[in-house]
């Protein structure tokens, strides 16, 4: 500043007086302004990257920051060439607002000077041209020696979207050099420590939502979300809001050596929406500032979820759980009733084979799921099968799931086959049975003889992957018997078979034992012979010896062979009970003595060794009802009344009681008049009234008892009794 120190500071005031022409001040940053720094050491290093630079011939525009002394700065000047510039030609440094904004302010520390009064040099608020308003500018007024040392301004009113400095020449021609000895040979405007207030009331703009948590439907766990956000000026900060609480923020690095200090950009973040509650509706709110601290918020409206839906309700099987044979199962459930919450919208279900451990875990979609049809199985066995519910969220929890239940599935028939017959066992028939899923349901093994169109089914029992059975070659004659066996498992897969192991045609020779007969009778005293009934009356309260022999079929005998004694009651419901057991003399012969009783049939039976066939003989013993018989009196006038009365003898009275028919003789036969009933200790009675007797008449009465179902014994009579009776 030598170059103006030699001016009087009465001078110096008059300069500053009528050649400036401040603008208003303005206030300090607020919401929709932003400071842009240039040349000022305290802020970005002093950078200058929000100015642009324009020089005509013979001017230069520069920048010398940051400044080390007082020639640096931001400059626009002419040179010193004593050379001529025309009309507008000059220097410029320009910053222009970014589009839609304005330039606020301006505070800076300048530097102004010019050689004379043709120079238009100072800060000029202005569009995006070389027009506008000097807001601190020498023009006018005394001219002699027109410049001001560095003086600090602040809030320079600009309000345009322009602001620059210049040295530029303002008349017809200017010349570039001294226009009074001494006085300054340039016309130049320099800044140093610059802040540029811009005023942007415009908000930004949110654009480009995405992420999954972003899009409609039910959201749980980690989702993303994401936003682009633009500006003139940039963002300085993008964040994300639920329910109005900030739960993402992300602050730009901002330049604010720069016209648009931050950069255009949004955001993108991981929610965890596990730390909403509850679950159900919330709002979600994007959210961005620009550079000026305007605001721009988009909301949504999303649903979280983060509980597992409850158990699916009494899961079953289509059908029942048993084995099958197709592979074509349906399993459905009812769903828990929850509101407010992700709706029902699938399943998982796991398939585990019992006692193994390779599951299978599928699942499937579908709203309001209720039910798997179709569910095929991996292979042939058993499953568990477990289910839990997935809500339209995506929750599930295998905790949840439903108790399990059984899949079963045996697609083949079971593999059977006739084993060889076993010569030291040959009525034992075996099948052997492959049968390695759901396993043997039933199992019969069939005889017919050859010559016959008739199967007859054998006793069989199932044990340890075979089936059994023995034949009843005691009653079978002699020839050739075919066999066959059928088989159905739990699935109801069946299959027979007529074949041996070997292939060969299962079938079997009668007799493959050595023949037994066995014959049984009663002896009577004095008699020389024995008669081998199979039936023989016995008197009442009688007991009877039966004699027997067991011999081969051409006389032989079989001695010292177990023969064992069986009696049955001759009424319906009595179980057979063994009541002795005999052993064969050495000319095979037996003798049993039957004690007193009821009809019944006595088996005698020798059950045979493993090669000698079994023998059976039943002998009916049958013993004849008795009842005692009593009239009240023996002698009666007509219309006067008989009452008989009795007790059945031999105990066994149903507990319904026994029927009873009394009888009279009439025309040489006994004829039935009437019957009653004997209670359960066998007494009985009957009132009879004598009304049309003539004369005098012997009448013989008796009881007759006859056999029933229920009642072990045959039908007997009592003895008589005779009533004499006198008519009128």
């Amino acid at each position: 500043m030598s170059h103006v120190r030699h001016l009087p500071r009465l001078v110096l005031l008059v300069i500053l007086l009528g050649t400036l022409i401040p603008a208003g001040r303005t206030e300090v940053a607020a919401a929709g302004t932003y400071d842009v720094y240039a040349c000022d050491r305290s802020q970005g290093g002093g950078g200058v990257a929000s100015w642009a630079l324009s020089a005509d011939p013979g001017h230069t525009a520069y920048v010398a920051c940051p400044t080390t002394d007082d020639t640096h700065g931001i400059v626009a000047r002419s040179v010193w060439d004593n050379a001529g510039s025309a009309y507008g030609q000059g220097a410029y440094a320009i910053f222009d607002a970014p589009a839609g904004n304005v330039v606020e302010s301006l505070s800076a520390t300048i530097f102004l000077r010019r050689p004379n009064c043709d120079w238009s040099v100072g800060v000029v608020a202005g569009d995006r041209d070389l027009g506008g308003v000097g807001v601190f500018h020498l023009t006018g007024g005394f001219c002699a020696a027109d410049g001001i040392g560095w003086v600090r301004q602040e809030n320079l009113g600009i309000n345009a979207p322009r602001v620059r400095i210049e040295a530029r020449c303002a008349a017809a021609s200017c010349v570039r050099g001294q226009a009074v000895s001494g006085g300054s040979g340039t016309a130049e405007a320099r800044l140093r420590d610059v802040r540029v207030r811009v005023r942007d009331d415009i908000p930004p703009t949110i654009t480009n939502g995405r992420g999954t948590l972003w899009g409609g439907g039910w959201h749980s766990g980690s989702r993303t979300i994401g936003f682009d956000a633009t500006d003139s000026a940039g963002i300085s900060q993008a964040a994300v809001f639920i329910d109005g609480a900030q739960v993402q923020r992300n602050g730009k690095a901002c330049n604010f050596t720069l016209r648009a200090p931050c950069p255009n950009e949004g955001m993108s973040a991981t929610i965890e929406t596990a730390g909403l509650k509850p679950d159900g509706a919330h709002t979600l709110t994007l959210h961005a500032v620009d550079a000026a601290g305007n605001p721009v918020s988009v909301d949504q409206r999303i649903h979280v979820d983060n509980t597992p839906p409850g158990q699916p309700i009494d899961l079953q099987v289509a059908g029942g759980d048993g084995w099958r044979a197709a592979n074509d199962f349906d399993v459905s459930w009812r769903n828990p009733e929850e509101s407010g919450v992700a709706p029902i919208a699938g399943a998982v279900y796991q398939l585990c084979p019992v006692g193994g451990d390779q599951c299978m875990v599928a699942n499937k979609s579908g709203s309001g799921l209720d039910r798997l049809d179709d569910l095929k199985l991996p292979k042939a066995g058993e499953y568990t099968l477990r289910v839990w519910l997935v809500d339209a969220a995506g929750n599930h929890d295998a905790k949840t799931a439903a108790a399990p239940v059984r899949l079963r599935l045996d697609e083949l028939a079971p593999d059977l086959a006739f084993e060889p017959l076993n010569p030291a066992d040959p009525t034992l028939i075996s099948v052997r049975a492959d049968e390695r899923d759901s396993g043997i349901a039933q199992a019969q093994i069939e005889v017919k003889a050859r010559s016959s169109a008739t199967w007859m089914p054998l006793p069989t029992t199932v044990e340890n992957g075979r089936f059994t059975t023995r034949l009843g070659d005691e009653y079978m004659k002699d020839g050739v018997y075919d066999l066959r066996a059928r088989a159905v498992d739990r699935a109801a897969n069946e299959r027979t078979s007529d074949t041996r192991t070997d292939g060969a045609k299962a079938e079997v020779t009668m007799p493959i034992r050595v023949k037994t007969r066995l014959r049984v009778g009663v002896k009577r005293v004095g008699a020389k012979r024995v008669r081998y009934r199979a039936k023989h009356r016995v008197g009442y309260g009688r007991s009877v010896r039966l004699v027997g022999r067991l011999t081969t079929p051409d006389g032989n005998p079989v001695a010292d062979s177990e023969v064992l004694v069986y009696s049955q009651a001759r009424s319906s419901g009595v179980v057979r009970q063994l009541i002795g057991t005999l052993r064969t003399s050495r000319k095979g012969g037996f003798s049993f003595r039957v004690p007193k009783g009821v009809s019944r049939t006595v088996r005698f039976r020798y059950g045979g060794t493993a090669n000698v066939r079994s023998a059976t003989r039943d002998v009916d013993l049958l013993v004849r009802a008795r009842s005692t018989v009593r009239p009240s009196r023996r002698r009666f006038v007509n219309g006067e009344t008989l009452r008989l009365r009795g007790q059945l003898r031999g105990g066994n009275i149903p507990a319904e009681g026994k029927l009873v028919e009394l009888q009279v003789m009439l025309r040489g036969r006994y004829r039935t008049f009437a019957t009653t009933r004997a209670d359960r200790r066998g007494r009985w009675s009957y009132d009879y009234r004598f009304d049309g007797t003539r004369g005098r008449q012997v009448y013989r009465f008796r009881v007759r008892v006859p056999h029933e179902a229920t009642y072990p014994y045959e039908t007997g009579v009592s003895r008589v009794v005779k009533v004499t009776v006198r008519g009128l």
